[in-house]
This record gives structure tokens, C-alpha cells and sequence, in this order.
């Protein structure tokens, strides 16, 4: 049930965000840099905050306990969920693609295989697009959409050997940057204000609408 919820959650929080033109292309760049888990821990604290101000500020008062009445509330109902520090920054374990550029960067580096010096620039070109082509299981680190603009997610290779013209080649451990980084700035807080309306009571139950407006929030850019 938790995960079920945490599933639609994320759902209406990206068709929420997304939906506005005032959105950040920014962010739509930060995201294409990483996927599955990685993606998921990196937007996980402004999702988690954006569900529980979406579950927020609902009931008021006790309505009447009348079989059939008129009860009306109009409102403005304001909600905020605050970032610690563990908020900030993330680790994860997933799979990862590396882009031609990571790959030839991490060759380059390399330095326990001595075939590796033997090997001509376009030579190396190729076997950074064989890199560039498999998945590896890597550490994944940084900070989240909420965390610092100065840092950079960082992506931890245990190394890997590559078979490349019937040759087997040592590309070593190394961290690589993804160029994602802490999006909001150490944000403090997700702010939402949206207008109220109840109406009731039948059998002693109210019915509450909610209306979400447009909402400017840092370089995240405009919900609507």
C-alpha cells in the first residue's frame, strides 16, 4: 500500500510540475543525467514533501453531526515541508550507462594495463564506445534536487575489463562526474498555499475541494 501510494504520489507530482511552461528546463536536463535509482533518490525529498503538503491542512473543524445540513468553509490553507540534512544528500546502489566522453575519460586514466599505451586515440575511441554501450552496477552519490548548487552527483566505477581486438583491456576504478547537480540551492523548505472549499454535511461527512495555482518556487520554476 505505501509503495502504491508513493507510485501516484510521484505521478501527479511530475504531471503537476511539467505541466507548467515556467518550469525549469534546468531541471529536465539535471534528470536525463540520471535514471532508476539514482533518479529516484535525487527528486525522492521534494516528492516526499509534496505528497505530505498535498495531505495537508484537509479538515479544520468537525463537521455538524446533522443527517442533512449546511455547513460552508472557504479558505486559504497554506502548507510547508521543511529539509533537514539528511534530505540533502543521497547514496545509492544502481546500474549505470556511461556517456562516450565518461568512457573515454576513465580510459585515459587508467594506468594498470600497460596495453592500454599501445592503443592510438581512435583505437581508445573505439573501445570508449564499447564501454559506453554496457550497463555496470556503480555506487551513485551527491546531492539531491534539494541539496548544494556547488556540488556534483558523482558516480563510483569498480573498474571493468573490456575485450576489444581479441584483446582483453583494464580500464580502472574511478569516480566520474554526471554534472548534475543540487538543484534548488540547499533549499529549507517546499512551500504550497492553495484556496479551500468545503460543503456539507450529509450523514455527518464534508466534501473538500482544492484548488492548486500557479506557484513560483526558486529555479525550480512555475507549478501549475
Amino acid at each position: 500500500m505505501k509503495r502504491a501510494y508513493s507510485f501516484i504520489t510521484t505521478i501527479i507530482f511530475f504531471a503537476f510540475i511539467f505541466s507548467g511552461v515556467g518550469v525549469s528546463q534546468g531541471l529536465q536536463e539535471t534528470l536525463t543525467k540520471l535514471t532508476g535509482t539514482a533518479g529516484e533518490a535525487y527528486v525522492s525529498p521534494i516528492i516526499s514533501a509534496f505528497g505530505s503538503n498535498l495531505n495537508s491542512g484537509w479538515v479544520h473543524k468537525s463537521p455538524s453531526s446533522k443527517i442533512f445540513g449546511v455547513d460552508i468553509e472557504v479558505g486559504i490553507v497554506a502548507m510547508a515541508t521543511m529539509f533537514g540534512d539528511n534530505n540533502k544528500t543521497f547514496s545509492t546502489n544502481g546500474t549505470f550507462r556511461f556517456s562516450q566522453a565518461q568512457a573515454r575519460e576513465m580510459i585515459d586514466a587508467s594506468t594498470s594495463d600497460p596495453k592500454l599505451l599501445f592503443l592510438t586515440s581512435g583505437q581508445k575511441d573505439e573501445l570508449a564506445n564499447l564501454v559506453a554501450q554496457k550497463e555496470f552496477t556503480v555506487g551513485i552519490s551527491g546531492p539531491t534536487i534539494v541539496g548544494k548548487k556547488e556540488s556534483e552527483v558523482m558516480v563510483d566505477f569498480s573498474g571493468a575489463e573490456i575485450a576489444y581486438n581479441s584483446q582483453t583491456y583494464k580500464v580502472d576504478p574511478k569516480s566520474v562526474g554526471t554534472k548534475a547537480m543540487g538543484f534548488l540551492g540547499d533549499a529549507s523548505a517546499l512551500p504550497l498555499v492553495a484556496p479551500q472549499f468545503s460543503i456539507g454535511t450529509v450523514y455527518g461527512t464534508m466534501a473538500t475541494f482544492r484548488f492548486l495555482p500557479s506557484v513560483e518556487v526558486g529555479d525550480l520554476g512555475k507549478f501549475s
